[in-house]
């Protein structure tokens, strides 16, 4: 497989990406998570191998059977075996007819290689907490597969995660958010009590009102009755 890693100008840590047909290369931006070779060349993790092919096939390139190919090199595989498919169907027809009587059989379930469960292992070494038995940060058995490659399946993760390291029952993100979702709840049911209390305060200070303008009106009436039996000398007063 076509992938190095290299040093900037800069000093940044870089994958430089080599196409297997034609010889193309592309440089990635990706952290190298190994020590340092003989002379001080840089090593890459399979961990961070992982990550510069998801970066690549991001571009358009292609991981087939540890062949890296660039995208222009991936297009002519693919037009090869459309028409090696095309020039087989007849013959497969065939012999689809001639096995029609026989019993249909079924085929094993697709299995990781012994090079996928070593990466698989590797990387859940890097991102399990075994004392908390879940995932650090962002991690699931779906990232860690996408980190190795497009070849390799959640199912198998979750298989050799269950049998060597434990439950995936959730991870670090997870856990976070729930707090913060439990605080939060927290503190609006904090504001909604505070937020009643004074709600009740308002409407009996809203009553005391009513009833004193009620008073008032009460006044105004007695002073009108007075007015009006004394006569307009008392109303000039």
């Amino acid at each position: 497989m076509g992938i190095k890693p290299h040093k900037g100008p800069r000093g940044q840590e870089l994958a430089i990406c080599t196409c297997c047909d034609c010889g193309a290369t592309e440089q990635v931006r990706a952290a190298h998570g190994g020590s340092s070779g003989g002379q001080g060349r840089p090593m890459m993790s399979l961990a961070k191998e992982g990550q510069a092919i998801r970066k690549i096939e991001a571009a358009g390139w292609a991981l087939v059977k540890k062949k890296l190919r660039c995208p222009a090199c991936e297009q002519k595989r693919r037009e090869a075996n459309i028409k090696h498919c095309t020039q087989e169907e007849p013959m497969q027809k065939t012999a689809m007819t001639a096995k029609a009587k026989t019993p249909a059989t079924v085929t094993d379930l697709r299995k990781p290689t012994p090079m996928q469960k070593r990466q698989i292992i590797g990387i859940l070494e890097d991102v399990y907490d075994d004392d908390l038995k879940r995932y650090r940060g962002k991690e699931t058995d779906k990232s860690v597969a996408e980190t190795i490659g497009i070849n390799v399946m959640p199912g198998w993760v979750a298989e050799i995660r269950e049998d060597m390291f434990g439950p995936d029952g959730s991870n670090d993100e997870m856990e976070t958010l729930m707090a913060e979702m439990r605080e939060w709840r927290a503190a609006r049911q904090k504001e909604a009590h505070n937020a009643r209390i004074h709600l009740e305060n308002a409407e009996g200070i809203l009553r005391d009102i009513d009833k004193a303008i009620e008073q008032v009106a009460g006044f105004e009436k007695r002073q009108a009755a007075i007015i009006e039996a004394v006569g307009p000398k008392a109303a000039r007063a």
